[in-house]
């Protein structure tokens, strides 16, 4: 059961907390995702070493994440997602050209920049935290946009103490990985 509120949680990423999540791209369910994850452990096709994860529901829950993450980033769901969205426009008669105006050289130059720096220290932080299940378990809220305490606390089922104390220990590995970076 905690694996597929896990998955619904992830739906709701995606979908947003108005909208249905009982559909999900391809006619799947977050329940879908869930059973799928543990029939990719199971017949190994996403093998599962006890020794390097043992935690077989953290290992579970990266699953559903990694497949809710293909199964909206797919060609087919972006393709078919816009399609309202363009509808929506005619209809309004607001019709825009935000392609129209392309960013400077420069502006690009700094937006990669920014972004390899992102990614690397993103990368950087997820091995830090690896093995720890409380920092895992935090990450996967940062990134998914659930910062304050409160909502961390609802979404783990932590009491706030533990959020706190949490993000103490998750904010002073991020500013050592930061110092390090910036020191090279």
């Amino acid at each position: 059961m905690d694996l597929v509120n896990f998955s619904i949680w992830q739906a709701r990423k995606y979908v947003g907390k108005t909208d249905n999540i009982t559909q999900l791209p391809e006619g799947k369910t977050p329940e879908d995702i869930a059973f799928g994850a543990i029939e990719k452990v199971w017949s190994k096709t996403r093998g599962w070493d006890p020794e390097k994860y043992p935690d077989l529901l953290t290992h579970l829950k990266w699953i559903v994440k990694s497949d809710m993450q293909h199964l909206f980033s797919s060609k087919r769901h972006q393709i078919t997602s816009r399609i309202p969205q363009f509808v929506d426009r005619i209809e309004n008669d607001a019709v825009y050209c935000e392609m129209d105006q392309e960013p400077s050289v420069e502006e690009q130059l700094i937006s990669k920049e920014k972004e390899e720096k992102e990614k690397k220290l993103k990368a950087e932080l997820a091995v830090a935290v690896k093995g720890d299940e409380e920092l895992e378990l935090l990450l996967m809220c940062i990134e998914d946009g659930i910062v304050k305490a409160e909502a961390i606390a609802l979404e783990t089922n932590w009491d706030i103490t533990r959020v706190y104390n949490a993000n103490k220990r998750f904010r002073r590995l991020a500013l050592k990985i930061l110092n390090q970076s910036n020191s090279m």
